[in-house]
């Protein structure tokens, strides 16, 4: 019959490893835009022992995004003066000014992904409350006939009205108006003068008393000469034929002159 003999071996505890939870879901990101950071964690369930695995880390952490943070429009502050108004004056003189001055500012930098909106740049006031100066302005000149002494001329001097009127009164600063009425010489040529004559005198007397053949005349003397392109004289002188008052003139006997005779010798 056999002998046996046993003896305990292997007497050491065995190591034993450490034993950890699953990862918890991946918490919320720290940043709600632009990069954060988020962790997830681990529990153990069994430590380790005898020499086993040590636990590893209970906490991971990972970089997280949620896309590029909203970037508000950034603009500098308004300039210090207003600028120059648009106009110098208002002509209807309205209580709102003719016209209207701005005061700006600049964009840093415009809005991105979802940021503020740029607001308004540029702001404006109404200005140029002054009345503008108006300069009086008139018609053209009406013209009247050329007169003398309550009559109508159109020769020896005379005066002619001529007047206006007014189309826009003066305002402010502006052009006075200018005179209205005024008189001016006309129908300075002198006017022309006709001639003048006393009429036909008698005729003088026969130039001839006896037979006919004679002449006799007469005269329409001038009293006023023309001038100035007037009426020129008629004839001045008239010459009609006549008789004598004899029919026949007397026939004298006419001699001839004397004859001298060739004188004769006696013997």
């Amino acid at each position: 019959m056999a002998v046996a003999e046993t003896q305990n071996c292997n007497t050491s505890v065995c190591p034993v490893d450490c034993v950890h939870s699953a990862w918890t879901q991946w918490n919320q990101c720290s940043q709600s835009c632009a990069t954060g950071a988020q962790v997830r964690t681990r529990t153990v369930t069994r430590n380790a022992a005898y020499g086993g695995v040590a636990c590893g880390s209970l906490l991971q952490s990972q970089a997280c995004t949620n896309g590029p943070c909203p970037v508000d429009c950034a603009v500098t502050a308004w300039d210090i003066h207003w600028g120059p108004c648009s106009v110098t004056c208002t002509l209807n003189g309205t209580s709102h000014g003719g016209g209207v001055k701005k005061m700006g500012r600049t964009i840093v930098h415009q809005d991105a992904y979802g940021g503020k909106a740029c607001p308004d740049i540029v702001k404006q006031q109404n200005c140029g409350f002054d009345t503008c100066p108006q300069h009086c302005t008139v018609d053209s000149w009406v013209q009247e006939a050329c007169m003398r002494g309550g009559s109508v001329v159109t020769c020896g001097g005379g005066q002619y009205r001529q007047h206006r009127q007014i189309v826009k009164q003066v305002i402010g600063t502006g052009t006075v108006c200018p005179h209205l009425e005024e008189f001016v010489a006309c129908a300075t040529d002198a006017c022309p003068i006709d001639c003048v004559q006393a009429g036909w005198g008698n005729y003088s007397t026969c130039t001839k008393t006896c037979g006919s053949g004679g002449q006799k005349y007469r005269q329409n003397p001038i009293t006023t000469h023309p001038k100035h392109g007037g009426q020129e004289c008629d004839k001045i002188e008239e010459v009609a034929s006549c008789d004598g008052g004899v029919a026949d003139c007397p026939i004298d006997c006419v001699e001839g002159s004397w004859t001298q005779e060739i004188g004769r010798a006696h013997v």
